[in-house]
């Protein structure tokens, strides 16, 4: 059985599938890493180092294309890493590696934190101004 029900109705993978996907998710992001970093690497030496000729057009082009591909393949990963760590077996949510990813939001929340630091400061600078002022 792929899944089982906790006492809150939430569905939890059991650990072999978990761990299965978890290592197939670590492969796609490294291949994609890999592909962009080589693709990039040529195609960024190709453009420096040769002369400049009708092809250097299509190069940076194609330098533009493999990077979308690196930006939206390396997000599909992480994207898929992060649905995963909603349906952690408790065996590894249990361990402190599964405790720091256990936390999905974790981005979002240093974001939201940066956010309000910012509007506190703008907070703080608007009352001197207005305490200088009047």
């Amino acid at each position: 059985m792929m899944y089982s029900l906790t006492s809150t109705r939430k569905k939890i993978m059991n650990e072999s599938a978990w761990l299965k996907m978890s290592r197939q998710n670590s492969d796609q992001m490294s291949k994609s890493q890999m592909t962009y970093f080589l693709s990039m690497s040529a195609l960024t030496a190709t453009i420096v180092f040769s002369t400049a000729g009708d092809f250097a057009l299509l190069l940076t082009v194609a330098a533009v294309g493999t990077a979308l591909f690196g930006i939206l393949s390396f997000d599909a990963a992480q994207q898929g890493a992060i649905t995963m760590s909603k349906s952690m077996p408790e065996s590894i949510a249990a361990t402190p590696i599964g405790e720091a990813i256990r936390e999905v939001n974790q981005y979002s929340s240093i974001v939201r934190r940066m956010r309000s630091s910012q509007q506190e400061l703008q907070l703080f600078r608007l009352s001197q101004l207005t305490e200088l002022g009047g």
